[in-house]
């Protein structure tokens, strides 16, 4: 009578595991089996029990029986191969899915002593085997061997946390959306930023009530952002006493801050005026850490006013440089003046970064393109710009323009010119290069004259004059 259904292998195995796991299953599940193919789906909708009886979570579990198991030398892991499709299903599942491994071997008559082996599949294990489950069709999964399932095991508190992190998980997402940011984004720039700078979990873990978050002491990258501020308001003194200290323990920083350290400790030479030597620590600087802050931050440095780049770098440097970042755009525009194509790089801030009037006039004056700057200052005199600094370097370059064109483009630089002037002067052009001279004195002023800004300061019989350069150009 062979023309009859003939009970599988396979299917033999799928019960026998089945009635190993009724036998071990803790007194807090509740177990319900679900209908479907259970090779590819799930077996079993589990609700878990507190003590006191009250059913508070639920879980998916998918159970496989093997006579044939694949355990490593020590017997600390057993191996189970998986189908990707699967995997990719129970990546899409909520709430979490548990797989169990049945060791039927030589027990099959015997299956309440059976070992039954469980394994959590959670997001961190899918992250970390993300180019297996793209590129294979199978994967091994491996089940420390002490995760036992038997009537005795209690997960209880393990599930009460992972809920309670969801549960804080959507706090933090309706706080996203109550300020009607991209939830996404928002998410993903958290992640690189606390991936990047680890110390942004000490800092949001100091229990500070003002409006504003404190940088944690006497961590790495507080004493590198003190470095940085001490430089901007031109402590060149007590910066170099920091970056001094930190030299003694710099093997203890990760890539990322000792990129920074470097490029400190190049923006310290460069104040102090050694150029060759600070282009050398900008360069380990973007070694140690490809963000564009460290890129151009060399790339910048290979301008100097004895020795700028020579004309092949410079080429290849307008035809690689971008326009995705304001400053990688102002550096391609120096470097378009540099090469005797002012225009071009003029264009390429009005065309990307209009409101950028700065940097305009920056192109404008290394570049001499006087009608251009002319009109610029025209244009923007009567413009309340939003900082101080900017008022220092609209006023510093415009007073630099109106002198040059009231003494008949006379060079200002390496020429002693008398303080009563001379004959063929405008004096209606001087007094309006004094008055952008006046105002870029204020702004300075109150900027703490930063370390960028050169002051020079010539008395002559009670009289005084203010010329300001500024490093940008």
């Amino acid at each position: 009578m062979g023309n009859l259904p003939k009970d599988g292998r396979s299917q033999e195995i799928g019960r026998l595991a089945a009635r190993a796991l009724a036998s071990k299953l803790p007194k807090a599940w509740i177990e319900t089996p679900m209908a479907g193919d259970t090779d590819f789906g799930i077996d079993y909708s589990i609700q878990l029990k507190s003590t006191e009886n009250y059913v508070n979570y639920s879980f998916y579990l998918q159970l496989k029986g093997t006579t044939v198991p694949k355990y490593n030398v020590d017997r600390s892991l057993i191996s189970y191969d998986f189908d990707v499709s699967a995997l990719n299903y129970y990546s899409q599942q909520e709430p979490l899915v548990m797989v169990a491994v049945v060791d039927l071997k030589e027990k099959e008559d015997d299956l309440s002593n059976c070992s039954i082996y469980y394994f959590w599949l959670e997001e961190d294990w899918f992250e970390k085997n993300k180019d297996k489950l793209e590129s294979q069709k199978t994967i091994s999964v491996q089940i420390p061997t002490d995760n036992l399932l038997d009537s005795s095991l209690d997960i209880y508190q393990f599930y009460k946390k992972r809920i309670t992190e969801k549960n804080r998980f959507f706090s933090l997402k309706r706080s996203i959306t109550e300020r009607q940011k991209p939830i996404d984004e928002v998410l993903e720039n958290l992640t690189t930023i606390i991936s990047e700078k680890p110390v942004f979990l000490k800092t949001i873990e100091l229990k500070n009530e003002a409006p504003w978050i404190d940088n944690p002491k006497g961590e790495i990258p507080t004493d590198l952002k003190i470095c940085s501020d001490y430089l901007s308001s031109n402590r060149i003194q007590a910066a170099e006493e920091i970056l001094n200290k930190l030299e003694t323990i710099k093997d203890k920083f990760n890539d990322h801050e000792l990129a920074e350290f470097y490029y400190q400790k190049g923006n310290l030479l460069s104040y102090q005026g050694f150029f060759d030597e600070a282009e050398t620590q900008f360069k380990f600087a973007q070694e140690k850490n490809t963000k564009i802050r460290y890129r151009l931050a060399y790339l910048e440095s290979k301008f100097k006013l004895d020795s700028m780049p020579p004309q092949d770098e410079l080429e290849e440097l307008a035809n690689t440089l971008g326009n995705d970042s304001f400053t990688e755009c102002a550096l391609k525009a120096k470097t378009l003046a540099m090469l005797k194509r002012p225009i071009e790089g003029l264009e390429l801030l009005k065309q990307y970064y209009p409101t950028e009037i700065m940097i305009q006039m920056v192109i404008c004056t290394i570049g001499y393109l006087p009608v251009e700057l002319d009109q610029i200052i025209e244009e923007n005199i009567e413009n309340d710009f939003d900082d101080d600094r900017k008022h220092y370097i609209f006023n510093a370059l415009a007073a630099r323009r109106y002198f040059h064109k009231s003494s008949n483009d006379v060079g200002i630089c390496g020429e002693i010119l008398p303080i009563e002037g001379r004959p063929d002067y405008d004096l209606e052009g001087m007094k309006k290069a004094f008055s952008f001279l006046q105002k870029a004195w204020i702004a300075a002023q109150k900027l703490g004259y930063p370390a960028d800004i050169t002051i020079l300061i010539d008395k002559y019989q009670l009289k005084s004059k203010h010329v300001f350069i500024t490093k940008t150009l």
